[in-house]
């Protein structure tokens, strides 16, 4: 489920999902996770922002970052858990 990005409601949306080791991290007992969203420009009308919310399986992330691929006209987008 989407919220925001220029939808009226929440709806459900098709999503691209990523969940793959994030940047090396240079000090001790950390991994990092880097979980991305590719999401059609046609099911957004907006670009992601901060203040939208994508529901999936019980948890809820908010965009981090969107960029534009033109290669397949849709936002990538970097997800981080809200809390």
């Amino acid at each position: 489920m989407y919220t925001g990005g220029g939808l009226t409601q929440p709806i459900e949306i098709r999503v691209i999902w990523t969940d793959a080791p994030g940047d090396p991290f240079q000090g001790p007992g950390s991994t990092t996770r880097t979980v991305t969203a590719e999401i059609a420009c046609a099911d957004l009308p907006e670009r992601p922002a901060r203040s939208d919310r994508l529901e999936r399986d019980g948890i809820t992330w908010q965009p981090k970052q969107a960029t534009y691929d033109d290669n397949v006209d849709a936002w990538q987008t970097v997800l981080e858990k809200v809390a």
